[in-house]
Order: C-alpha cells, then sequence, then structure tokens
C-alpha cells in the first residue's frame, strides 16, 4: 500500500486567495485592525499563522494567545465557505485525472491529507472544489493540532504505525508545494514530490532534495510509474 499525502493549497488547488482575505475579515470583525501578510505563511500552518497574526493585537499575553488563536480559528472556519465562493480558484494540473486513476486501486493506493489548513477548512476547500470523496479524512492530519508542520508528519506516521506496526516510512509519499513539505517528509524518512504549482519555483524545490520535484504533477501514468520502480 501506498500513502499519498497531500498538501491542499498551491498543490491540489488555489483558491484565489480566499483562505487570506477570510483571515483578514477575521481580524479586522475579532480586533479591529487591518492585517498584513508580512510574513510567510506558504507551508505554514493555520495555528501558526494565528500567532504570528496575534502579534500585531495589542495588549494580549502570552498565557491568553492560545485562547485566542482558537477564537480566530472558529470564526475564520465560519466564514471561509462564503469567501470560497466569492473568490475565483482552481484545480491544479493533473490533479483530478490523478485522483481519478488511482480511486478504483483503493488495495494499492489510499489518497489523505497532510495540510496546515484546519480539519474544518480543509474540508470547506475540498467540498468547494469537488474533491472531498477522493480522501480519507480519517487518516489525515491539520493545522488545528500544531503550530509546526514537522509535527503533523510525525502524528501522521505514528497514526499509522498505530495500525500497521510494520509501514516502511518509504511508502508514505508527502505531495506538496512549499520546502516545509519536503522537510516534514524528510523528518519522518518518507519520500516527497514537490511540485512547483505554488509560490516556490522548480529549482528552489529541487535544491531541497525532495524524492521527485516537477514543475506541476505528471499525468496518471507517469504519476504510478514512479511507484512501481
Amino acid at each position: 500500500m501506498k500513502y499519498l499525502v497531500w498538501d491542499i493549497d498551491g498543490t491540489l488547488i488555489k483558491t484565489g486567495r480566499a483562505g487570506l482575505h477570510a483571515l483578514k475579515q477575521t481580524m479586522l470583525d475579532l480586533y479591529s485592525i487591518e492585517t498584513d501578510f508580512d510574513f510567510p505563511a506558504g507551508g505554514r500552518t493555520d495555528r501558526f499563522i494565528t500567532y504570528e497574526l496575534l502579534k500585531k493585537v495589542a495588549n494580549i499575553p502570552l498565557t491568553e494567545q492560545e485562547q485566542h488563536s482558537h477564537k480566530i480559528l472558529k470564526y475564520y472556519e465560519e466564514i471561509l465557505p462564503a469567501f470560497l465562493q466569492q473568490y475565483q480558484g482552481e484545480i491544479m494540473p493533473n490533479v483530478t485525472a490523478i485522483l481519478d486513476f488511482i480511486a478504483p486501486q483503493q488495495n494499492t493506493y489510499t489518497s489523505t491529507l497532510l495540510t496546515g489548513n484546519t480539519l474544518k477548512g480543509a474540508i470547506a476547500k475540498m467540498h468547494r472544489y469537488g474533491l472531498k470523496h477522493y480522501f480519507d479524512f480519517s487518516l489525515g492530519v491539520f493545522g488545528d493540532n500544531s503550530i509546526c508542520r514537522n509535527e503533523l508528519s510525525q502524528q501522521f506516521l505514528q497514526n499509522l504505525q498505530n495500525l500497521q506496526p510494520q509501514i516502511n516510512p518509504k511508502d508514505i509519499i508527502i505531495i506538496g508545494d512549499t520546502l516545509h513539505d519536503i522537510e516534514c517528509a524528510q523528518h519522518i524518512g518518507a519520500k516527497c514530490i514537490a511540485v512547483a504549482t505554488g509560490s516556490v519555483n522548480l529549482e528552489t524545490l529541487s535544491q531541497a532534495n525532495p524524492w521527485r520535484a516537477y514543475a506541476e504533477l505528471p499525468t496518471p501514468l507517469e504519476f504510478v510509474k514512479l511507484f512501481r520502480a
């Protein structure tokens, strides 16, 4: 069994920056502040992003930041579906074709998610672009669980080992578009397919030594050939 562990934003889809706009609206509604994202958010978890945003809000003690992080994410999740409808995005090249091709091969491939999005945020995005049915959400790990993506991959491996103690990490293939995706795969000894369909170019991704790197995902036949070599 090969576990195909997908990132969402920049890998499966682009949302027209709907999530960013929803977070800006969240900060405006909850704290009456205009937010500019002056930190690199690509590949980061939503919890990490909330802590960065809270640095812009005065007079919040460190002991209360976790409580405020949860409040931000809860409000964001409530308004995100409307923003996903408002902003036009797209499914990345070859994504649907690959998912359609491997879907009948359930004894060979399992597709799930490792994403900085919260669980509810991931469901909203996958539902909006008609991809939700392809993924086993029970195996997925999401950005409400940690501020660190490496912790998410470690959690995914531990969850899988609880189900299959003899799992080989090389049978886990993390597919993503940032250096954080590559790093979190290497952190657990998994393979990584890096795609330059997000904000990081192919040369930069390749320099981080992923298992494979592409300008965009290959065709379904080329994709499955990777696992038969």
